[in-house]
């Protein structure tokens, strides 16, 4: 299993680790051989019967043992709570330990990675759980025992039983029996235990460079298919660990239509999955048109009895302009509004503002990442993006996260657009938003633009 110890950052690809006792403080290390630079795992930490603990509510602290920016422990506690990044310096055995504010029970730890490429160093990450000062858990990462307990569980989830091959080209020949094998029962609807993370192990996803063959992008469509299955939507980072074998549109599409084939099967009727650079779903948008269009119904009037001037923007802009609707790969509604800010300060101290406001008219808050927030109403989320005014410019998010300044007279006052046969509030010349947003090529439809991981065949 070239690819055992492989895990992702959510979903089914997390790694769980089982742990059943109360804990109050977990150190994450790993246990490499040379020094160099790791980047620590999200960290989840599940309770019995299930729900997950909210790291802001039970974290006192968090410190790494080197770091390279010079962070202070309370940066560090920051990015572990947020869900960002957090690096170490160059260590053989760099160190993250989490202090809780009390002792809790931690029925499994969650680890999600945040990278797209893998590398074997992964696998040395190291678990230990400490109660009164004594460590009551402990969980290695790559444990070889473990590796072949899981080979032999594979083994008879299809029947077969592992021999004891010595000599290379017969383990080879095993190895491609037992694929085969797997294949054809997941074909025909059988081996549904053994899950997508499992037949990832199967994949070299250490490896810098692979060999594409027919098996491996069967494995690849049914590794998709079975995560799709489990959660969706899903993100579509998801599979950036896995990404050198998808690195080409018509890869992508290939193993999309696959998956498809699969869950149509496996569901009992069609499926019609896409994947848009955040998000693989069912066309949300398109599905769901007329309650997104009644969300906008509601939030653009009370942007403004709120004191704020909105208006479409982004793909949903880009949607209403090119396609004439929500772009099939779309998974989002984009607003973006001035407040009368003339500075990134101020945007910032009336933003807290507005949000209360917002609450106060019966919207629910969603996710808040960095700058912008997603207001909530009904069973649907609107991504809210702030401007700012310098002078004859605005300032508004280009690529994500950074500023960037458009002129003015671009965007305000604004016009009005026709989407759907109801009219919104838009850009005043919004051809020219989009040509600053996606450049010269936005009349053209690409909905790889700013994919989750390099493809070849895109320009």
């Amino acid at each position: 299993m070239p690819g055992y110890g492989f895990f992702s950052r959510k979903g089914n690809f997390t790694k769980r680790i089982e742990i059943g006792q109360r804990l109050r403080k977990i150190q994450i290390y790993f246990d490499g051989v040379n020094p160099q630079q790791y980047a620590f795992p999200n960290v989840i930490l599940i309770q019995p019967k299930g729900p997950k603990l909210r790291m802001m509510a039970v974290a006192e602290s968090a410190v790494l043992s080197s770091d390279p920016n010079g962070q202070q422990d309370v940066d560090v506690r920051k990015a572990l709570v947020n869900e960002r990044n957090i690096k170490s310096g160059e260590e053989t055995r760099p160190c993250l330990t989490i202090q809780l504010r009390e002792a809790v029970d931690v029925e499994a730890i969650e680890l999600g990675n945040r990278g797209v490429r893998l590398g074997k160093r992964m696998r040395n990450i190291c678990v230990n759980g400490y109660r009164g000062g004594r460590l009551v858990s402990t969980h290695r990462g790559f444990d070889p025992a473990d590796m072949v307990r899981e080979m032999h569980k594979m083994h008879e989830a299809i029947g077969l039983s592992v021999p004891e091959l010595r000599k290379k080209p017969a383990r080879t020949a095993h190895r491609a029996a037992f694929v085969g094998r797997l294949l054809d029962q997941l074909e025909s609807g059988e081996a549904r235990e053994i899950t997508p993370r499992q037949l990832a192990w199967l994949l070299p996803v250490f490896e810098p460079e692979v060999e594409k063959t027919p098996e491996t992008a069967k494995l690849m469509t049914y590794i998709m298919a079975g995560a799709i299955e489990d959660q969706h939507p899903l993100p579509t980072a998801n599979f950036g660990p896995m990404s050198k074998y998808l690195d080409t549109i018509s890869g992508f599409e290939e193993a999309m239509a696959g998956v498809n084939a699969i869950l149509s099967r496996r569901l009992g009727r069609e499926t019609c999955f896409s994947a848009g650079r955040h998000i693989i779903q069912e066309q949300m948008l398109l599905r769901r048109k007329d309650e997104f269009l009644d969300g906008l119904d509601v939030l653009f009037p009370a942007m403004e009895e709120v004191g704020v001037t909105p208006m479409l923007a982004y793909g949903s802009l880009l949607g209403a302009v090119r396609d004439k609707g929500f772009l099939p790969h779309d998974d989002d509604v984009d607003v973006i509004y001035h407040d009368g800010s003339t500075s990134y300060e101020e945007m910032l101290a009336r933003r807290g503002d507005l949000v209360e406001k917002f609450k106060a008219l019966g919207f629910r808050m969603g996710r808040w990442k960095n700058d912008n927030f997603s207001l909530r109403q009904g069973n649907i989320s609107l991504d809210i993006f702030p401007t700012w005014r310098e002078g004859n410019k605005l300032y508004t998010m280009r690529k994500y996260p950074q500023y960037e300044a458009i002129a003015l007279k671009h965007v305000l006052p604004t016009s009005r657009i026709d989407f759907y046969g109801r009219s919104y509030p838009a850009p005043a010349d919004p051809e020219a938003f989009l040509k600053w947003r996606y450049g010269s090529g936005w009349t053209k439809s690409d909905p790889y633009y700013e994919w989750s991981w390099p493809l070849k065949d895109h320009a």
